[in-house]
């Protein structure tokens, strides 16, 4: 088999492994391919690869730094945004090395490039490394900040420095490359564009002329509005006033186009495409949008800056959905395609965490009627698996209108109807499968399923949802406001008048009433709502308010362990610090491996005759009970090493106490924390029987000891100095 025969996975793994330069060249020439415009399903099929390329990017490593295919392969995934891990960027980061100029190579301007900067966008990245690469020494150069507009002259390249002279013929200066790369634009220097910068108003040109120009001659793809800034800088107030040429700019907008109005396919950003659909769509908010228009706008979209303002996203979705309501749905994916990953709504992969939630949260924004329309263009740019995912992580709101069942329509045929129901079930069956991976619930889909429940039908997914699952989803802390609705809407329910909820739970916990109080006991909440969560889930479970009414349920909820006349107990640091250890270990080991095991057992199906699951479920149970106990425990200790321990003659925690029995036997024990007991080194914890037994005797005194008889108390000594070095945690 030839290597233009493998998949694109395989061709990436052979990549890896085999890393020949005839692989690396194969794998770059199929990225292009994807990448050209016959293609149309190419970003697609490379974005489903994503896993793959991290993986490749993750074994090349510094690699990259020694080959340019490799840097160029890292450099076009950029270019599309198919990744933006700390992996890939760190390969970006030797790729833009290995690709610049060797006289543009250095600190400052490897950090101008953004690699490493998470709030640059790694399609920035690769437009940025373009503009140096392409940087002539006679190029003209335009700065955003400055407004100026001025000829390169020279590249310093000890100093990394451009030296520039302005168009008007003033004062040449020094500008750090590390500046114009992020806030500079380059057009190629030719006698036209010196009669564009330099302009009489007698043979000024129209701005349409203008913007074809200099479109033509920017060294890279300059933005509509950009294009717009320069030449103003240049004709105002040379040739006109602001107000001039606002008029004369707006002018040569109107005259484009059919009839004299510009098509929105036509449009130069966001903002234009959105004021040109409002205008073209008819009573129904529908346009017509041709094969012809989706391949103009998809080209507009590839333009779309991932650092869009708020505003700008609220329009551009607006937009998407009147486009995707419009267009035949085969033109969805070549038109919407370029925004993957490039919007902050459509993210390349699915992360969930707090960075991308943020931008999720425009869904919560967008208005019920544009909703419908951006789902079905989301629809054609993920996979049925990638959608699911997505409408996962969204606000509650958001995802119940992403898995909306579809309605029945009047007159429906058999066929109709059994298509309906076969996209109803392949649509359930991806969200259990998604739900029963995670690791933790958040409270959106702890209410999604509990509404849901009755369409679930999968007594696997219904049962995650027990207290620990809602009071972890209650208790998080700092959730961005679209998702503290659920929060809140979840808290109503736990501590609302209804029981059905509450009902739910108890079902949900199996038989297992501790796991319910333990849970409890780690909800953040005031104490009058905890009391009345007690309450309220005694009434439905009369097993739970047996349990809390038990000395064994108080205990369990640290009802008694705070009260003014209770003393913490007295621990070593040596205890303390095991302690410590164990409970990280049930934490960061123990617990998720159970999880693992939770989740695998539920693969297997039909959970009334899983015994896997029953096995996972009771460690779980233990393990939690574990937690809770070493938590509790080491929230309320007394921590010492016993060396500040004064003797008299009466046992203390923290001495040796010498016996001697009625057959006049001698021993002698150490009486030390409540967890440092060890009955093979004769240490006795003081709150053990034993323990309890011996401490505020005195000397000469006889005790009855558990399994000893009668003893007399001979002597007392302080702790031996090696002890005292062990309990310490040395």
């Amino acid at each position: 088999m030839s290597i233009n025969d493998f998949s694109l996975p395989d061709l990436i793994l052979y990549a890896q492994l085999e890393e020949r330069d005839d692989v690396v060249k194969a794998l770059l020439a199929r990225v292009n391919d994807l990448l050209s415009p016959s293609r149309p399903q190419g970003i697609q099929e490379l974005r489903a690869a994503a896993p793959q390329f991290e993986e490749l990017f993750e074994a090349w490593d510094d690699k990259i730094a020694n080959s340019v295919d490799k840097a160029t392969l890292c450099v076009r995934l950029a270019e599309i945004s198919v990744l933006d891990s700390a992996t890939f960027r760190n390969s970006l980061n030797y790729a833009v090395r290995k690709l610049l100029p060797p006289y543009l190579v250095s600190g400052a301007v490897v950090k101008a490039l953004g690699a490493k900067d998470a709030n640059t966008g790694v399609r920035e990245v690769a437009l940025r490394l373009k503009k140096l690469q392409r940087m002539r020494s006679t190029a003209i150069m335009y700065q955003q900040e400055t407004g100026q507009c001025g000829r390169i002259t020279g590249i310093d390249r000890v100093t990394g420095t451009i030296a520039v002279t302005p168009i008007d013929g003033s004062n040449s200066s020094s500008i750090p490359i590390a500046n114009a790369v992020v806030s500079a634009y380059f057009f190629e220097t030719t006698p036209e564009l010196m009669e564009l910068v330099s302009p009489l108003r007698a043979t000024l040109r129209p701005a349409s002329e203008y913007r074809r120009i200099l479109n033509r001659l920017a060294l890279v793809d300059v933005p509509e509005q950009k294009i717009q800034e320069l030449v103003q800088h240049l004709l105002v107030p040379r040739i006109f006033s602001a107000a001039e040429f606002t008029a004369w700019w707006d002018a040569a907008t109107a005259s484009q186009g059919t009839g004299g109005k510009r098509h929105f396919s036509d449009s130069r950003s966001v903002l234009e495409l959105y004021t040109l659909l409002k205008e073209s769509a008819d009573k129904d908010g529908k346009v017509s949008v041709d094969a012809a228009a989706a391949e103009k706008l998809g080209k507009l979209f590839i333009r779309v800056s991932s650092k869009l303002l708020p505003k700008d996203v609220q329009m551009l979705a607006e937009s998407i959905s009147c486009l995707s309501l419009s267009a035949a749905p085969e033109l969805l994916v070549s038109m919407f395609r370029p925004l993957r990953g490039a919007v902050p709504f459509w993210p390349a992969a699915i992360t969930g965490d707090t960075k991308q939630l943020q931008d999720l949260a425009i869904w919560a924004k967008i208005a019920v009627k544009d909703l419908d329309g951006l789902l079905a263009a989301t629809r054609a740019i993920y996979s049925p698996k990638e959608f699911v995912a997505l409408g996962l992580v969204l606000p509650i709101r958001c995802m119940s209108v992403f898995f909306e069942p579809q309605k029945k329509p009047q007159n429906e045929t058999k066929e109709e109807a059994a298509a309906r129901e076969s996209a109803e079930a392949s649509l359930i069956q991806l969200i259990i499968t998604r739900i029963a991976a995670m690791e933790t619930l958040s409270a959106d889909v702890c209410l999604w399923i509990w509404k849901n429940k009755n369409r679930i039908k999968s007594r696997i997914i219904t049962s995650l949802v027990d207290m620990e699952t809602v009071v972890a989803a209650l208790n998080r802390p700092d959730l961005l406001k679209e998702w503290g609705a659920a929060q809140r809407e979840l808290k109503r329910l736990l501590l609302g008048e209804k029981n059905d909820f509450r009902l739910y739970l108890v079902e949900n916990a199996d038989g297992d009433i501790p796991s319910i109080a333990a849970s409890l006991q780690k909800f953040r909440t005031q104490t009058s709502e905890l009391q009345s969560v007690m309450v309220k889930m005694g009434r439905v479970s009369p097993e739970f308010m047996e349990f809390i009414e038990s000395g064994e349920g108080s205990k369990l909820l640290g009802i008694n362990a705070t009260t003014p006349t209770e003393q913490p107990p007295l621990a070593s640091f040596a205890s303390q610090k095991r302690m410590q250890a164990e409970l990280k270990n049930l934490v960061e080991v123990l617990i998720p491996q159970n999880a693992e095991a939770v989740a695998y057992a539920r693969s297997f199906g039909d959970l009334r005759e899983n015994a896997e699951y029953d096995a996972a479920k009771e460690q779980r149970r233990f393990l939690q009970r574990r937690r809770s106990d070493l938590e509790r425990s080491l929230g309320f200790m007394d921590v010492t090493n016993f060396s500040d321990v004064t003797l008299s003659d009466t046992v203390v925690p923290g001495c040796r106490v010498f016996l001697k029995d009625a057959a006049g036997k001698e021993v002698s024990y150490y009486i030390l924390g409540a967890w440092d007991g060890d009955a093979d080194r004769n240490r006795v914890a003081y709150k053990a029987p034993l323990g309890q037994a011996l401490v505020d005797h005195k000397v000469g005194e006889k005790v009855k000891l558990p399994d000893l008889g009668e003893c007399v108390i001979e002597k007392l000594e302080p702790l031996p100095a090696e002890m005292i070095r062990e309990l310490s945690g040395d």
